[in-house]
């Protein structure tokens, strides 16, 4: 319920929305809806969900599982990830906070779903108008990062991208990045790719400074291209 007692959270009654109208195997699921009087407005809302064996974050922070993330395990994750994905996009519903925290590992399977649907968006449309801060900070989308208000899936793709590297690595990319200056900054000396050149319109954005630009003009291959490349 809302913690200033004013009846059920926003973002509870987001999630069961999608999750009634959304079956995939790759997606959490609703169970079951418990100890929810309609007629009341300040009733508590409870939803039951399948129980997983612990998220990917665990995975990655934990020594013995994450010596167990070999590249098989890692390529059926990925693939799975991908999955729930699409089949969230094709029903034209953004995430918007993908992170390692918000999969779940059933460790018996070998399945992987996605989690926490609260501040997802349903019925985007592409180029629409929405807020810019929500994607949790190490995991966020530079142009979200950069103040726009016009986005789609493709923040989304951003954020999986990284999970994906995450996996191989072992570990998040931008640890320790507590601000977002901080993280545009290392997403333009790692990532790179952040000019006009690459990303026609980027100097539109209200955050992308001339300090930024003249960052990002040095920085153009970023690491892992000059790591691969050199």
């Amino acid at each position: 319920s809302d913690p200033d007692g004013d009846g059920v959270r926003r973002d509870t009654l987001r999630e069961i929305a999608i999750l009634r109208r959304l079956k995939h195997p790759n997606l959490v699921k609703l169970i079951d809806i418990i100890n929810f009087n309609a007629s009341d407005l300040k009733s508590e809302i409870k939803a039951v969900l399948e129980l997983a064996s612990f998220s990917l974050w665990t995975v990655l922070t934990d020594n013995k599982l994450k010596a167990s993330l070999d590249t098989a395990l890692v390529k059926s994750y990925m693939y799975q990830l991908a999955r729930g994905l699409v089949y969230l996009h094709d029903n034209a519903i953004v995430h918007r906070d993908l992170k390692p925290q918000n999969i779940l590992v059933f460790a018996d399977t070998g399945r992987i779903v996605i989690a926490d649907f609260g501040i997802s968006r349903a019925g985007f449309i592409l180029g629409g108008s929405y807020t810019a801060g929500l994607e949790t900070l190490w995991w966020r989308a530079p142009e979200l990062l950069f103040g726009a208000q016009e986005y789609g899936p493709a923040v989304d793709v951003y954020s999986m991208g990284l999970i994906f590297a995450e996996m191989w690595r072992g570990d998040a990319i931008f640890r320790g990045l507590d601000t977002e200056d901080r993280m545009l900054l290392g997403q333009i000396e790692v990532l790179g790719h952040m000019t006009e050149e690459f990303w026609p319109g980027i100097s539109g954005y209200q955050k992308y400074t001339h300090s930024l630009s003249e960052y990002a003009e040095t920085r153009a291959g970023g690491k892992w291209d000059r790591e691969l490349y050199s």
